[in-house]
């Protein structure tokens, strides 16, 4: 589930590259509606990565740092890809998603391990 998720959020990236240049760009109005939106995303990240730790297929520690840098890797591999810097068989030798099953992969050698 967190890998089709992490997949899902690098499609909705480079999809529509303008609409996540604003919702990760600097916010120049007070929303509650946004704040209540962002909110809500972070906390079901967060959630879905503390699952994924108390079934064993993370390794334990903090949900929120955890999901900081899974998101950060999904986030930065999506801004590379968009930008031609980062493509599999091309630069970087990898997909944005490649990328990210490393890091899980990673992850879940700990795990074990």
């Amino acid at each position: 589930m967190l890998r089709a998720v992490l997949h899902h959020y690098i499609a909705w990236a480079l999809e529509r590259p303008a609409r996540f240049r604003l919702v990760f760009g600097p916010w120049n109005v007070e929303s509650d509606e946004l704040t209540k939106a962002a909110h809500a995303a972070q906390t079901a990240l967060v959630d879905l990565v503390a699952a994924t730790q108390a079934a064993g297929a993370l390794p334990a520690g903090d949900p929120v740092r955890l999901a900081s840098l899974l998101r950060a890797t999904a986030h930065g591999a999506a801004d590379l890809a968009a930008a031609g810097h980062l493509a599999e068989g091309g630069k970087g030798n990898a997909s944005p998603e490649q990328l990210v099953d490393d890091l899980l992969a990673h992850l879940g050698e700990r795990v074990g391990g």
